[in-house]
């Protein structure tokens, strides 16, 4: 069984590559391993992160880490979805979905 500091860590730098990549983007086909990367990242480090936060707490404490765990990542998407967006913009990318539209 591999530590779960080291699958962590393979998953945030897989993240970082389809982050890299999507800087990168020119034709479709490049859409294809940016969904791999964060889809199997994304599958794997959701639930590695909230079963290491929700036990790091006390069998009482246990509900509300999951919680505020489930809070905090709901609002991080949301809120990182709108600067990243905002950001692209600022950079003069293209957004994904009118590049996917062709």
């Amino acid at each position: 069984m591999l530590p779960a500091n080291l699958v962590a860590a393979f998953c945030f730098l897989s993240m970082a590559g389809a982050f890299l990549v999507a800087w990168f983007l020119d034709s479709f086909w490049m859409l294809v391993p940016i969904g791999l990367l964060f889809g199997i990242s994304s599958a794997v480090l959701f639930p590695l992160l909230s079963t290491l936060i929700v036990n790091s707490g006390n069998d009482e404490d246990r509900l509300g880490l999951n919680n505020l765990f489930s809070s905090v990542n709901t609002l991080g998407n949301v809120l990182l979805a709108m600067v990243m967006g905002r950001f692209a913009d600022w950079l003069g990318l293209p957004p994904v979905f009118l590049i996917m539209a062709g």
